[in-house]
C-alpha cells in the first residue's frame, strides 16, 4: 500500500511500536515472489513513535547514526548476543525492525518485524528452567496498525510463547475493507518458505439488494491441481482454510467474512520455533531457509491446536475460532472447555 499511514496502539511495556512512511507491494501481474524476497517488499526506513521518554529508553536503537549502524551490522555478522545485562534485551535489537539474512520474514510486507535465532537464544538464557512453563514473552512480541491511502485498515501482531522448553509463535494480520476501500495489487500473504496465498482486491456488486462481495483466492501450492484459484463470495458464508506445511512446523489459517458492510480478512500463522539451543535445529532452519524434508502429515492440526491452546491459556487477544473437518475428526476451536 503506497504511502501508508501508521497508527500506534497497545501498552508500551509489551510491544515494540514504530511509525512507517511508505511500503510497496508486488504487482498482481507478476508471479508470487520467493519467500526470501518478501522481506524486501516492505519499508526501507522505519522511524520510532515520537513519545516522551522514547529516546531516553533506547537512544542507540532509536537514533542510529552511520557509525552506529556499521557497528551494529558488524556485531550481527559475528552472530553474538552481548546484551545479557538488559532486562528486556531483545527489544533493543535493531534486527527486530530491520531484515537480514538471519531473520524470519513476516507474513506480510507491511510488518516491520524480523525475528532472529539470537533473539530466541538470548531469551532462553534469561529464562533458564522457566522455559518449561507456558508464558508470554513480551521482549519478542510486537503489535501495530496501519491505514493505507486506499482506506484499508491493517492490524498486525506477532507473539512468542514458551511451552515445554520450546518457543511458539502466533503471527497475525487482520485486514478490513470498507465500502469504497481497495487494494490495487491485492494482498500477498506468506505462511512459510513453502506456502503463500494471494487475495485480489474485493469487487462489490452494487446492483444487488444484498451485500455482494467477491474476491479471487490463489493458494501456492494450489489446493487442487486442476484449479489454481477460486472465487469466494460472501453469500457463501465464512471462508476458512488451514494450510499445513509438511516441512516447516507452521500452520497458516486464512479466514474471510463480512461484518456489516466491512470485508474482514484474517491470516494467522501458528509456529513452533524450536528450542533455540542450536541454530541448526530443523524447526528453525526450515522456517529460515526452507531446507528440510517432509516429516509432518498434511492432514493433522496438532500444532495449530497446541499454539492456539497456549495463547488461550495466556488470555491473548484476537483468537479466531473456526471449525474444520479433518480425516481424524472435527476440530472446533469455538469449543474451549478443555483449554
Amino acid at each position: 500500500m503506497a504511502n501508508a499511514i501508521r497508527r500506534i496502539f497497545g501498552p508500551r511495556s509489551c510491544e515494540v511500536r514504530y511509525t512507517q512512511s511508505s511500503s510497496q507491494t508486488t504487482p498482481d501481474s507478476q508471479d508470487p515472489p520467493d519467500y526470501a524476497m518478501a522481506i524486501q517488499a516492505g519499508d526501507s526506513e522505519c522511524a520510532p513513535a515520537t513519545e516522551a521518554g522514547d529516546e531516553k529508553q533506547s537512544p542507540s536503537s532509536y537514533n542510529i547514526t552511520a557509525n552506529d549502524k556499521k557497528t551494529l551490522e558488524l556485531g550481527e555478522t559475528r552472530g553474538r548476543c552481548d546484551c545479557c545485562q538488559h532486562e528486556s534485551c531483545c527489544l533493543e535489537h535493531h534486527s527486530l525492525r530491520y531484515s537480514s539474512a538471519s531473520t524470519l520474514a513476516p507474513v506480510h510486507s507491511l510488518m516491520t518485524y524480523h525475528l532472529s535465532f539470537e533473539h530466541l537464544s538470548c531469551i532462553r538464557r534469561k529464562l533458564g528452567d522457566k522455559m518449561q512453563k507456558t508464558s508470554y514473552v513480551p521482549e519478542l512480541s510486537w503489535k501495530d496498525s496501519v491505514t493505507s491511502m486506499d482506506g484499508v485498515d491493517y492490524e498486525m501482531l506477532s507473539e512468542v510463547y514458551t511451552s515445554k522448553g520450546e518457543f511458539l509463535q502466533r503471527q497475525q494480520i487482520r485486514l478490513r475493507y470498507g465500502q469504497n476501500d481497495s487494494s490495487p495489487n491485492g494482498e500477498q500473504l506468506f505462511g512459510c518458505p513453502h506456502q503463500s496465498v494471494r487475495i485480489s482486491s474485493p469487487v462489490r456488486n452494487e446492483r444487488s439488494s444484498l451485500i455482494d462481495v467477491k474476491v479471487d483466492i490463489s493458494h501456492h501450492p494450489p489446493r487442487c491441481a486442476s484449479h489454481k484459484s477460486r472465487t469466494w463470495c460472501n453469500l457463501e458464508g465464512q471462508y476458512a482454510h488451514i494450510a499445513v506445511c509438511t516441512i516447516c512446523h507452521s500452520d497458516a489459517e486464512l479466514q474471510l467474512r463480512m461484518n456489516t458492510h466491512y470485508l474482514i480478512i484474517v491470516y494467522t500463522c501458528y509456529r513452533s520455533l524450536g528450542t533455540a539451543e542450536d541454530s541448526s535445529d530443523p524447526k528453525w532452519k526450515a522456517l529460515l531457509t526452507g531446507e528440510g524434508h517432509g516429516s509432518r502429515p498434511d492432514k493433522e492440526l496438532d500444532l495449530y491446536k497446541h499454539v492456539y491452546k497456549e495463547a488461550f491459556r495466556l488470555r491473548r487477544s484476537f483468537l479466531e475460532p473456526a471449525r474444520y473437518q479433518t480425516p481424524s475428526g472435527m476440530v472446533d476451536m469455538s469449543i474451549r472447555d478443555d483449554y
